[in-house]
């Protein structure tokens, strides 16, 4: 489909209105030689819809029939969405809006807005009532782009009820004449200039005096450029200035760089004594001598000028900022190290190095190739996440000033660790969490994403807890097997769950918590992986085993429990805070494809008390049964669960959820005897 970003694209809702718009919309671009692309028309039998809305969120030029059917549908309104997420919307939208589509008072547009709310909620509900998630990455997928619809609608239906656009009326009456000049010029910028200067001559031959006189005023040309010389891949601006010196007017004047026009009309005039500027951007890739050249085109004669700038690679400097102690404890001492790396050409002079405006340093010059270390000292008094920012300034001898900032963090906290021996060899980690109060559950004025069932937030208070610093390892609940000979559930029945790709589960025979991917997988290479294809009765043995094995009542951990580990007490969305999830913090979205080492994310994506893996990797099974209104009437001191349920509580998401669902107060659940190949468990108890 080479060439669909350059074609005439046009969205709207099949049938009624709108298609007898386009037909006679497609009927008046052909009889002008242009060729609109519809998707009833071009998508093809078996054709990707989904791939066809992401063409038409990249073509150049797209009319928009807008309708009330078209503000209501999924696909429509889809790829206005894809079209807002690429450039310049303003300029490459060609509105007619339908006269059913209310767009124009605020109150009717919270309509759609409200039927948007209400397809998101539907859709939310069906997915809860399903027995399982699994196998649902199709809707999930839909559910987000229901959302991304919501996100933008209000922006772009106000940016639509904004533009000026002709009624289906008066476009018809004018055979669509001023769309047609619009979309042509925004196309063929250069070729509808050429067309007109074509028929400019065509009229001067035909009737010369109905044309005014091409004057052949002396002109004259400059080309400037800003800066110079200029960095590596910095955007460079050129400026063309040209001048009439004459005593009379200089008319149908054209200025090119190139092939490219640097004025948006077909042409301009200057009176006597008058200039006119106008201005182009370039970036280059490589050091060097450039030179561009720009032409002034008129009846009489080509003036041409040129203008030369000197690209110079910008100075090499590396800032780099380090802790002594990563996790230090509340009166610890910090010792930072600044290092700085001048790895350019050129010596770096008076270079300044500041923390909070204060000075660290008396200035020094570094010359090419060469290090310095420098160092302060910190002491934390409060748990949390600490962070520090060191600025540094310094000037080449060629005037170039050359600015760095690096930035580090430590994780100041009082949760004291807690080793227990399982086996020899083998140990089991966990993080203190003091007693108090915290949030539970989702604002929606803060969280955009809030489902229902996350809501009231409320404060919910703990008795002090212990819970694991990470997920179970193969090698912790393999040491369990060996001391007990216990069969999972997946190995009673013979069989489980697993991935095959794409939105694919199917139950395999033979897949169990040693072989989670049928026979022919191990996990002899993943003996710090999570365990998975653990079911909750699973989980409860291990805790049963390790209770007897340690000296300690361990539990799965209640969901409050759970969460409040995950988030603190500030409220956060995610363990690290409220930035959205990336490749660097977790393990999700599929990034990897299937589970990672325990802790391969910290201290990065681990929570206020340290504990790692809380987003993504593996759900964590919970000990409390599901239901999804139990936030309205739970206690607001150590809440423990319905008393009876169907379901258990699952939290965290894992390696192939969605960022949605690795928040922190995000709820899911399963049935107990359910395990697969991203389901996995951590220990608690009560000192």
């Amino acid at each position: 489909q080479d060439g669909y970003e350059n074609a005439v694209f046009v969205s709207y809702a099949w049938g009624g209105e709108s298609e007898f718009t386009v037909n006679e919309l497609a009927q008046a671009f052909a009889a002008h030689g242009l060729r609109i692309v519809r998707d009833k028309k071009d998508l093809g039998y078996k054709g990707s819809i989904e791939a066809f809305e992401q063409r038409i969120g990249r073509g150049q030029c797209v009319v928009l029939v807008i309708s009330d059917k078209y503000l209501r549908s999924k696909d429509c309104m889809y790829e206005l969405v894809e079209l807002k997420s690429n450039r310049n919307l303003q300029e490459r939208i060609f509105p007619i809006v339908l006269q059913d589509a209310r767009l124009y008072k605020p109150v009717e547009r919270l309509d759609y807005i409200r039927y948007w709310d209400e397809q998101i909620q539907e859709l939310n509900q069906a997915i809860k009532t399903t027995n399982q998630l699994t196998g649902l990455q199709s809707i999930m997928i839909e559910l987000e782009k229901y959302r991304q619809i919501r996100d933008h609608f209000d922006s772009l239906t106000a940016q639509l009820s904004d533009m000026n656009a002709l009624t289906p009326e008066l476009h018809a009456r004018e055979g669509y004449a001023t769309l047609i000049e619009k979309v042509g010029r925004a196309m063929t910028g250069t070729e509808t200039r050429a067309s007109a200067r074509r028929e400019y001559d065509r009229r001067a031959a035909l009737r010369p005096d109905s044309v005014p006189r091409l004057d052949a005023a002396p002109l004259m040309l400059a080309l400037s450029v800003k800066p110079n010389p200029a960095p590596l891949n910095t955007e460079v601006t050129w400026t063309a200035t040209a001048r009439n010196p004459g005593a009379q007017p200089a008319h149908h004047l054209e200025l090119l760089h190139g092939k490219n026009w640097l004025h948006e009309e077909e042409s301009f005039d200057l009176p006597p004594d008058g200039e006119r500027a106008f201005s182009f951007s370039r970036r280059y890739a490589d050091p060097g001598e450039y030179t561009e050249a720009v032409r002034l085109l008129s009846s009489a004669a080509t003036v041409e000028a040129f203008g030369q700038v000197r690209v110079v690679q910008p100075a090499g400097l590396s800032l780099r900022l380090a802790a002594s102690v990563e996790r230090p404890t509340p009166g610890e001492e910090v010792t930072w190290t600044v290092e700085i790396h001048n790895d350019g050409s050129e010596v770096l002079q008076q270079v300044r190095l500041r923390l909070d405006n204060q000075l660290l340093n008396d200035l020094f010059d570094l010359p090419r190739g060469k290090k310095k270390t420098l160092a302060f000292g910190r002491i934390y008094s409060r748990p949390g996440e600490a962070s520090e920012i060191v600025r540094m300034t310094a000037s080449t001898p060629v005037g170039e000033c050359v600015t760095r900032q690096a930035e580090g963090k430590v994780m100041v906290t009082d949760s004291a660790e807690l080793r227990l021996t399982l086996a020899p060899d083998v140990f089991l980690d966990l993080r203190r969490v003091a007693a108090g109060e915290f949030l539970m559950g989702s604002n929606p004025e803060k969280d955009s994403q809030a489902d229902s069932e996350e809501q009231p937030q409320h404060k919910v208070y703990l008795d002090e807890y212990f819970i694991g610093k990470s997920p179970i390892t193969v090698a912790q609940f393999a040491a369990f097997i060996k001391a007990t000979g216990y069969s999972t559930t997946a190995e009673k029945q013979g069989k489980s769950w697993r991935w095959t790709g794409g939105i694919h589960w199917k139950r395999i025979q033979g897949a169990s918590w040693q072989f989670p991917y049928g026979q022919g997988s191990d996990v002899s290479q993943k003996v710090d992986h999570p365990v998975t294809q653990v079911s909750w009765d699973d989980a409860t043995a291990f805790c049963q085993w390790a209770s007897k094995a340690t000296g300690r009542k361990l539990r799965l951990p209640t969901e409050a429990e759970w969460e409040k580990a995950a988030r603190g007490t500030d409220g956060r969305i995610y363990p690290w805070g409220n930035a959205a999830p990336d490749a660097r913090r977790c393990n999700f979205n599929r990034n990897v494809g299937d589970t990672t080492p325990v802790g391969q994310y910290s201290p990065q994506g681990d929570s206020p008390y340290c504990c790692a893996d809380m987003a993504g990797n593996t759900w964590d099974w919970c000990s409390d049964w599901y239901t999804g209104d139990y936030y309205a009437n739970s206690l607001g001191e150590n809440p423990a669960g319905p008393a009876s349920g169907e379901y258990r509580v699952l939290r965290g998401g894992s390696w192939e959820s969605n960022g949605n669902l690795v928040r922190a107060s995000y709820r899911n659940w399963s049935d107990p005897t359910i395990r697969n190949a991203y389901l996995g468990f951590r220990c608690a108890f009560s000192p």
